[in-house]
């Protein structure tokens, strides 16, 4: 499928149907809730309405080892292989995908690993590994160059009227929760040129939050046809 290898891993939110159609291969990455551990099935709606009815998953970094397994059988096919990773700014996963490939290339020395740091999340990534496909005849080094010029230019807005997540994972304070919850408070958010997770506006109520983001992305928006 033409002159190397498109991987990524299950947090970009691209359906396993789809990313079989294109030649994107994913690392399912795992998650716990409760005692009970699972592999990303890329089901996402399944697991939204898990998360309304109470669930609480619990994800990890993908380490070097999972990494290692995950690519020692393509190396078979002697091409080079693009790893669209999560972003470095909000996860250790990109870190630990260069020290696998690393290692990698030291045991089998014609092996040619690049892991490009996303700086985005979930599908903003997805669209890089989707870029990555486009342009698997031209030659990993024009692919790598091409992806790198054009991740600072994929922006990416999250919005969620419930702020337990956030909460849990460190970037809101209890109170900061529940004044937003009791205000009826959306935060917007999207990552900087780094890949951190930032609050860049916030409003009240869901249809205000989405009106707004539309008005964020219009304004950005660089020949939009």
């Amino acid at each position: 499928m033409g002159s190397f290898i498109v991987t990524t891993d299950s947090g970009c939110d691209l359906p396993l149907s789809f990313c079989s159609s294109r030649g994107i291969i994913p690392l399912k990455m795992n998650y716990a809730i409760g005692d009970k551990n699972y592999t990303d099935t890329m089901d996402l709606k399944s697991f939204d309405d898990g998360m309304r009815s109470g669930d609480t998953p619990k994800t990890s970094q993908v380490t070097p080892y999972q990494f290692t397994e995950f690519w020692t059988p393509l190396l078979e096919k002697k091409q080079p292989i693009i790893h669209i990773a999560l972003g470095s700014g909000i996860s250790g996963t990109w870190a630990n995908a260069v020290s696998a490939a690393d290692m990698l290339m030291q045991d089998h020395p014609d092996a040619d690993i690049r892991v490009i740091d996303s700086t985005l999340a979930s599908v903003g990534y997805g669209m890089l590994a989707i870029l990555a496909a486009d342009l698997r005849d031209c030659g990993a080094d024009e692919c790598q160059m091409q992806l790198e010029k054009v991740k600072s230019n994929i922006n990416t807005y999250y919005t969620t009227g419930d702020l337990t997540y956030l909460y849990r994972s460190g970037r809101v304070s209890r109170t900061g929760m529940v004044i937003a919850h009791a205000l009826n408070i959306w935060p917007i958010l999207n990552l900087d040129l780094d890949g951190h997770l930032i609050v860049q506006a916030k409003e009240r109520g869901k249809k205000k939050t989405i009106e707004r983001i539309h008005k964020i992305i219009s304004e950005l928006c660089v020949d939009p046809e």
